[in-house]
């Protein structure tokens, strides 16, 4: 088993030539991170080498997501692996399984590369057999029989922590909010509510607002860098309607004077919630339930702010993971 000869030859070239490197904007840098940054670790792995710099992998993959100076070939082959990688997360969305995007796309790249084309039911087949699996052991018998990969305990071993190594850092480290909304939960707790993630507004397209991601930054007030994130923040106009993401129950009304402002956590049962921050106005109460047509705040600017926006965490177990997995 091993990595495409292409894709390795690609991301090489992108990963040595520093001329090479150019910024073209967050939206792509986000995803572009997915396919990259599993792939440069994918070639450390599996040449032996598991010490893997990581501080120094992401701060090359936050400056910089694609590059002009390579030739045409390369420039569509890493465009084909970006369009393979929404694919699989876009059928997880579809069959609306529990199964995270990262682990799914890291086991395409390691061993699966090519086998979509020619496969209309690829994508369907390869979600179910994840779903399917109780166990990682589980994952790799399943795969070993669907598509006639072996496996030595070395390449399990390799791709499993591969996965660990993306999933940990995916990772921003919850905060007291975070502990309360466990207490809360583990209080009242309900049965997980099946059903899709959608957008938080009506009236505007928050893909095309967003102002800052899930993961390490620049501190818009103080500057400093690689600060974590919690959250997504989206630009809107003061007094915007802001609706829950699924339905669910209000778990929390707050006042953060100091950081989230006026917030409002919605819970969607299991171990799952989202909070809603700098609202300018609270329009429900706790333990209401509400639907995906409820308007539960609007936009505003309090707390710690320096313009209207919403900034929306997903809160999964406690932990705040990337809101770009889930939403629609």
């Amino acid at each position: 088993m091993a990595a495409n000869p292409a894709l390795i030859k690609a991301i090489v070239m992108v990963a040595t030539d520093k001329r090479t490197w150019k910024f073209i904007g967050a939206i792509l840098a986000g995803f572009f991170c997915l396919c990259l940054l599993p792939a440069f670790m994918l070639l450390a792995l599996f040449s032996n080498n598991p010490e893997v710099d990581m501080d120094k992998l992401l701060a090359q993959i936050e400056m910089t997501a694609v590059v002009d100076e390579l030739s045409t070939e390369k420039k569509e082959e890493l465009e084909y692996l970006d369009t393979v990688m929404q694919a699989i997360y876009d059928e997880i969305k579809n069959q609306e399984v529990d199964i995270n995007p990262i682990k799914a796309q890291i086991i395409y790249l390691c061993v699966l590369q090519g086998k979509e084309k020619n496969n209309s039911n690829f994508y369907s087949d390869f979600i179910s057999i994840l779903n399917d699996a109780s166990t990682d052991a589980a994952i790799f018998n399943n795969i070993s029989s669907k598509y006639g990969v072996a496996f030595t305990k070395e390449e399990k071993e390799k791709i499993l922590l591969l996965i660990e190594k993306m999933l940990n850092i995916q990772m921003v480290i919850p905060k007291k909010i975070h502990a309360l909304i466990v207490e809360k939960i583990n209080a009242a707790p309900m049965s997980y509510i099946e059903s899709y993630y959608t957008s938080p507004f009506k009236t505007i397209n928050y893909k095309v607002n967003i102002t800052s991601h899930y993961g390490k930054r620049d501190d818009p007030i103080t500057s400093e860098k690689g600060v974590e994130h919690s959250g997504l923040d989206i630009s809107a106009a003061t007094g915007t309607d802001i609706f829950p993401v699924k339905n669910g129950r209000v778990l929390i009304v707050g006042n953060d004077p100091d950081g989230y402002g006026r917030y409002v956590i919605i819970y969607h049962g299991g171990k799952t919630a989202t909070l809603y921050a700098h609202c300018s106005q609270i329009l429900v109460s706790e333990e209401q339930d509400i639907n995906t047509d409820t308007a539960i705040a609007q936009v505003g600017s309090t707390g710690r702010s320096t313009g209207p926006h919403l900034h929306i965490e997903f809160v999964i177990d406690g932990k705040p993971v990337n809101p770009l997995n889930y939403l629609k």
